[in-house]
C-alpha cells in the first residue's frame, strides 16, 4: 500500500501533526494551550531563501545572520537575485565570509536558476515526496 503524499504545510495535516503533539506531551501540551500556535506560513521569495538556508546550516545564528547581511550588501536593495549572484566574483563571496564549499552550493544553485535548468516556482505545486 503506497504512503499518502503529506505537507506540513496542509492546515489538515498540521492539525493533526499538533494534535499528536499535544496527544503525546503533556507537557509540549500545556505549553500550547499557554502561548497558542505560532503562525506559520511560507514567505518570501523563494530563491533568497535558499540561499539564507544554504548560508546559515551548520552556524550559530549570529555568525550566519552576520554573512548573511554582509552578502546581502554586495546587491542593490539587498536582494539576491540568481543572476547577480552567479556573476558574483568567489573573491567577494569569500570575503563576505562564505566558505568555499557554501559558494559552490551557491553557484551551482544561482547557474541553474539563471539559465532556467530550475524553476523555484513550479516547486510550490509539487507534492513534497515528488520532490525527494
Amino acid at each position: 500500500m503506497p504512503v499518502p503524499l503529506l505537507s506540513i504545510g496542509d492546515p489538515l495535516v498540521f492539525k493533526k501533526g499538533l494534535a499528536h503533539l499535544k496527544k503525546s506531551d503533556p507537557l509540549l501540551a500545556a505549553l500550547i494551550e499557554r502561548h497558542g500556535i505560532l503562525p506559520f506560513a511560507t514567505e518570501g521569495e523563494m530563491f533568497q531563501s535558499l540561499v539564507e538556508s544554504i548560508l546559515t546550516q551548520q552556524l550559530a545564528w549570529a555568525a550566519a545572520s552576520a554573512i548573511i547581511n554582509r552578502v546581502k550588501a554586495l546587491y542593490p536593495g539587498g536582494i539576491i537575485e540568481a543572476a547577480s549572484l552567479y556573476s558574483t566574483p568567489i573573491k567577494k563571496l569569500r570575503k563576505a565570509g562564505v566558505s568555499p564549499q557554501k559558494i559552490r552550493y551557491l553557484k551551482d544553485l544561482s547557474r541553474k536558476v539563471a539559465k532556467g535548468r530550475l524553476d523555484l516556482d513550479l516547486l510550490k505545486e509539487k507534492e513534497d515526496a515528488v520532490l525527494l
